[in-house]
């Protein structure tokens, strides 16, 4: 575990896409892990995307801290609602943010102003790149998503 500080300082840090001019998003039930860099190149992250099988509209982008394998900042799109550790539930689409002692077990509702539309999965992914300082974003491009 890292403490809110360290979580605040990692997620501040300006990173960038390891060697990717493109991106595809993955088709059903398949997902894809891009390496990041900070720019300084002392830490290393993982972009983290995946598509449900049977729920073509199940998308999660993840952001994870390399060091620890550890989901930094998570959006899950459709499935199910989540439970916070007090017991209350949120609903769907919401985020996930790393808070000391319980990892990304919270999860909270999108701001709807930073993530404005989820039903264009570029658009949100853009805006979630840059929720998370991932600069340098590379051409997105989406797929038929059938199976």
């Amino acid at each position: 575990m890292i403490s809110n500080v360290e979580f605040q300082r990692l997620l501040n840090l300006l990173k960038e896409f390891v060697n990717t001019e493109r991106l595809m998003l993955p088709k059903a039930g398949t997902k894809i892990d891009l390496k990041l860099s900070s720019l300084d190149k002392k830490e290393d992250f993982v972009l983290n995307i995946r598509r449900g099988r049977i729920n073509l509209s199940k998308i999660t982008y993840q952001n994870l801290y390399s060091k620890y394998n550890m989901p930094l900042i998570r959006i899950d799109l459709d499935g199910t609602r989540h439970q916070n550790p007090d017991g209350e539930f949120v609903g769907l689409p919401h985020i996930h943010i790393y808070k000391e002692g319980f990892g990304d077990k919270w999860a909270y509702e999108l701001d709807k102003e930073l993530f404005t539309n989820t039903d264009d999965l570029a658009l949100l992914l853009e805006q979630f790149m840059d929720y998370c300082n991932i600069k340098q974003v590379p051409i997105i491009h989406q797929i038929d998503m059938g199976i």
